[in-house]
């Protein structure tokens, strides 16, 4: 008789458990939502939007940025956001044309000039690229990836002094970048300096960088 009334004591408490778990998950989801509903309409709708897009709504975040750019169209982070989903569709123009429109807004913003200098990239109009990667310079000396996609940029050109002195400065601003060393001893390798390449390779190869493991592999060449 007493363990059935200790079981029933037990299920008791279980039951009790899940049901005030499931109290607490409904009053913090109220609680979210109270918070939600006093937010500006603009600031509801870029929420909404950003999980319409990692929910892989592309169309639906697209359509919702914009309404909230229609409330408030200096609203920054929904300007960048924009710029941002049509660079995810590959349409640069109109991911150009937001960016620059953020960048009205904050005109010296790093991470908008990146993002100008990115879809120049893409879309092999080098030389602004190159523009907004050294105005991002010019606002932060020591900006790891504009270093580096100068370093990129000039290495693709095969402009390779100024291609290794982009990555060597990337590599003095951050010494454990693999990318920088990589990019090092590509240049060297382009400028017929291939023992001193392989050497930055290796380097490059135990700081992580893939396409510095990948060519050692190639090449059969232990590190």
């Amino acid at each position: 008789m007493k363990l059935n009334v200790k079981k029933q004591n037990k299920s008791w408490l279980l039951l009790l458990s899940m049901l005030f778990v499931i109290f607490s998950a409904s009053l913090f989801a109220a609680d979210v939502s109270a918070d939600q509903e006093t937010l500006p309409a603009e600031v509801q709708l870029f929420n909404q939007a950003k999980q319409q897009f990692e929910a892989y709504n592309i169309d639906q975040a697209k359509e919702t940025i914009v309404k909230a750019l229609e409330i408030k169209p200096d609203y920054l982070d929904a300007q960048i956001f924009l710029g941002d989903i049509f660079k995810h569709l590959q349409e640069m123009e109109l991911a150009e044309k937001a960016y620059k429109k953020a960048l009205e807004i904050s005109p010296e913003n790093l991470a908008v000039c990146l993002q100008l200098a990115s879809v120049y990239v893409s879309s092999e109009q080098n030389h602004k690229a190159v523009e907004f990667y050294k105005k991002v310079i010019e606002l932060d000396s020591a900006n790891l990836n504009a270093h580096l996609g100068l370093g990129r940029l000039y290495d693709n050109q095969g402009n390779n002094e100024e291609s290794f002195r982009f990555f060597e400065k990337a590599f003095e601003i951050d010494s454990t970048s693999g990318d920088a060393m990589f990019g090092m001893a590509q240049s060297l390798s382009s400028l017929g300096k291939d023992d001193e390449a392989i050497e930055l390779y290796k380097k490059a190869a135990k700081l992580g960088s893939a396409g510095a493991k990948s060519f050692l592999k190639f090449k059969k060449i232990e590190f």
